[in-house]
């Protein structure tokens, strides 16, 4: 008997706190849990603007890359787009702030994979740029005369690709390269035998 008439009591005690608790949350007084802040500084409009690979970096160009350390068994550390500010900086959480303003695509690269070096203490690092403004790109690097970022066209090789970094600077027999995809790099004995991606990088061997 006793407890049928304490359940309805208990019932309307817990239903008046519940009002309780709802009209102090309304009148700002019920105390704020501080939630810690986890994102990276505010990104700036993206403006859409023009790329040409023969003209150096500007505020707005936006890169498509990944970035790998270790070439046997690589691990992608970051993959994503970044765009250059109104400072000419390009910001990293990880890397931190890396220049690019003013610098050709090939030499933000590097810049690139300086920073990650850096970072984590590690010579192997290698930077995959995709894209700038959705312009497909692959990277020309070893013994050519002007070693650089190139834009991508369909059915690309490496021997379609050498006449746009001038020629070979090693003796001429050298056929081979190496072709860094995914962050492994591979190795292929004439340098017409593999179609290229956009992203690849590309390495002439100076003597093979």
């Amino acid at each position: 008997m006793v407890h049928a008439l304490m359940k309805p009591n208990r019932l309307t005690y817990l239903f008046t706190l519940a009002a309780a608790v709802f009209a102090a949350a309304g009148c700002g007084w019920m105390p704020k849990v501080k939630v810690p802040f986890t994102g990276g500084t505010p990104a700036e409009k993206d403006p859409k603007v023009s790329f040409d690979v023969r003209q150096p970096l500007a505020y707005g160009h936006t890169l498509e890359l990944a970035v790998y350390r270790n070439l046997l068994f690589p691990s992608r550390v970051f993959q994503g787009s970044v765009m250059v500010d109104q400072k000419g900086n390009i910001q990293f959480k990880s890397a931190g702030v890396v220049h690019a303003g003013g610098r050709s695509a090939y030499q933000a690269v590097k810049a690139i994979e300086a920073a990650f070096s850096r970072e984590y203490g590690d010579s192997t690092v290698t930077v995959q740029l995709f894209s700038i403004e959705d312009v497909p790109l692959v990277a020309i690097t070893g013994a050519v005369r002007s070693p650089g970022v190139i834009q991508w066209f369909d059915h690309m090789n490496a021997d379609s690709a050498l006449p746009y970094v001038g020629s070979r600077t090693s003796h001429g027999d050298a056929r081979a390269v190496h072709v860094t995809r995914d962050g492994a790099r591979r190795f292929y004995a004439h340098s017409g035998g593999v179609e290229l991606k956009a992203g690849d990088i590309v390495k002439f061997s100076s003597d093979i």
